[in-house]
């Protein structure tokens, strides 16, 4: 245990080391004046809500960036497990999740039982983009297919990722 805390600390005074701007700012207070809400207020996604269902990088990132742009991003995870990211390494393990979820809103929602559903379906009324990277039929299987969604809010933007196309 003494080993892994020596480890860990050597970690944060190399990010800490790496971390440092002219005039000793630290990131977090240079974070803290990107995103307060005085400058949310001039990005030009602000007041865009989306809702993503993706896992792993490729819709992490995409929707990192509507996040740094002012859109309020609403992360779904699945229970008991969360976003595969938060288990997977380069030291210290959950990094990559860390670093392409920042400025993100996170929750947990059961997609397979009826009141995880019935939140879901409530977000995606009041969302104007849902992304999700499950395999092709997953969302039409859970009843968030573009066909149901279209009806429901008709301004939907709907974007779905998938790295071996509909078929493949």
């Amino acid at each position: 245990m003494i080993a892994h805390s020596a480890r860990l600390e050597k970690w944060r005074l190399y990010y800490l080391h790496r971390a440092s701007i002219p005039h000793r700012t630290h990131r977090r207070s240079l974070y803290a004046e990107v995103y307060s809400p005085i400058a949310m207020a001039s990005l030009p996604l602000t007041g865009l809500r989306v809702l993503d269902f993706s896992r792993l990088l490729p819709g992490g990132f995409c929707t990192l960036l509507l996040a740094d742009m002012g859109a309020e991003v609403i992360k779904v995870e699945e229970p008991g497990l969360g976003d595969p990211l938060r288990s997977i390494a380069p030291p210290p393990p959950g990094a990559w999740f860390a670093a392409l979820h920042r400025g993100k809103k996170s929750l947990t929602l059961n997609l397979k039982h009826l009141r995880g559903r019935e939140v879901a379906h409530r977000l995606a009324a009041r969302a104007d983009v849902l992304l999700e990277n499950f395999r092709p039929g997953t969302m039409e299987r859970l009843g968030f297919g573009w066909e149901r969604l279209r009806v429901e809010n008709p301004r939907l933007v709907y974007c779905s990722i998938s790295g071996f196309g509909e078929s493949g």
